[in-house]
């Protein structure tokens, strides 16, 4: 299985929807549960990401990896330091979900899948997918997510209703501050995010070739704009971030970093040409008519604006199975930004109307992933 195959395979592991018979059949897999097994598959779907979590903290990947052959559960407790039961029983259950490979005589070892959690050899560093597990499932994240009957009772965003947010202004204020933990996991996991999304970027969107500047706002440390100029050469790019982003964001040949605010509309250089990739998805409608004000100022009449963001499908247009990660990630936007949310196509074309902006086309990224949503000044 190849990397992007196994990747593939985890992803669809964890957050696969029901699906119809015949697309159960035609990739030669069970068919769906009956209703009620379903409904309690979903119930405890949790224990999953509890598993591979518990995995990755206790860095058993790593150990896995380090030794290159099956070993007994006693072995790995020993090398993690752990409880030898409980260690077992673990190992077990990551086995059951295709994380480990089982032998008869009791030993384990990575599965191809597994092996997209082994950290990087080099740095360190939790890989792309251990990011996004960690992510998902550290206390900040699963103690935001308890929030969540409240949150539908009260309305709001659930993070301001735990304790944390009486110590931090926001999440992006208590992921600076525990850099080394929860930001950690959170760079991870849009590491992770971004190996797959980027390369379907460049492999669906075609409209890149006819652009010569293109102005990253919020580009981060500059991975989108080193994909785009790395397949495009001729296209200048402009990383735009805030100071301390821009700092330590790495220096890439053909990119220009530049420092601002992008709700200060003053700080953006004149380009004819900008992307933002999954930043208006973190926050609410008032806040997306202040960032696209500051773009459409810095935009010519001709310029054209490039939003790489979930599209989720209008009512009665799509199966479940198309909406069904959009939908769970609007959620978790709710949960973990102030006024974040995902938006259906009319939404997105009431919002960028609203601020003088029209769609020219939608180009759809693949099923379960984000869409370029391409839009020119009315």
């Amino acid at each position: 299985m190849t990397q992007m195959s196994a990747h593939t395979a985890l992803h669809f592991y964890l957050l696969r929807p029901a699906r119809k018979k015949t697309q159960e059949a035609a990739c030669g897999m069970a068919p769906p549960l009956p209703p009620a097994a379903l409904l309690a598959d979903y119930a405890f779907s949790f224990s999953k990401g509890k598993v591979l979590y518990a995995a990755v903290d206790n860095h058993l990947p790593d150990i896995f990896a380090k030794q290159g052959e099956p070993m007994r559960p006693d072995e790995v407790a020993q090398l993690a330091g752990t409880d030898p039961d409980a260690t077992a029983r673990l190992i077990r259950a990551l086995s059951g979900l295709g994380v480990l490979d089982e032998t008869a005589e009791g030993t384990y070892s990575l599965s191809s899948v597994g092996q997209l959690l082994v950290s990087d050899k080099e740095t360190g560093d939790l890989s792309p997918l251990a990011g996004v597990i960690t992510h998902w499932n550290e206390p900040n994240t699963s103690n935001t997510w308890n929030e969540l009957s409240r949150t539908i009772k009260e309305g709001g965003t659930g993070w301001k209703k735990t304790t944390m947010s009486k110590t931090h202004k926001s999440v992006w204020d208590y992921y600076q501050a525990h850099a080394d933990t929860s930001g950690k996991a959170f760079d991870a996991a849009m590491r992770g995010v971004s190996s797959t999304q980027v390369p379907q970027l460049l492999q669906a969107y075609d409209g890149f070739k006819d652009l010569d500047v293109l102005m990253d706002v919020g580009g981060g440390h500059g991975a989108l704009l080193a994909a785009i100029t790395a397949k495009y050469p001729n296209i200048k790019g402009i990383n735009f971030d805030q100071p301390h982003v821009i700092q330590t964001a790495r220096s890439i040949p053909g990119v220009e970093l530049v420092s601002g605010d992008m709700f200060k509309a003053e700080t953006l250089p004149k380009v004819p040409n900008i992307i933002m990739k999954f930043i208006l998805h973190d926050w609410g409608d008032a806040a997306c008519k202040t960032i696209l004000a500051s773009c459409r100022g810095a935009l010519p009449a001709e310029g054209k604006l490039l939003i790489m963001d979930f599209v989720i499908p209008n009512p009665g247009t799509a199966p479940p199975e198309a909406r069904h990660f959009p939908t769970l990630l609007d959620i978790q936007m709710m949960m973990m930004c102030l006024g974040g949310r995902e938006r259906s196509e009319q939404e997105w074309k009431t919002l960028l109307e609203s601020e003088g902006f029209e769609i020219s086309r939608i180009v759809p990224l693949g099923p379960g992933s984000p869409s370029v949503i391409e839009a020119v000044k009315a």
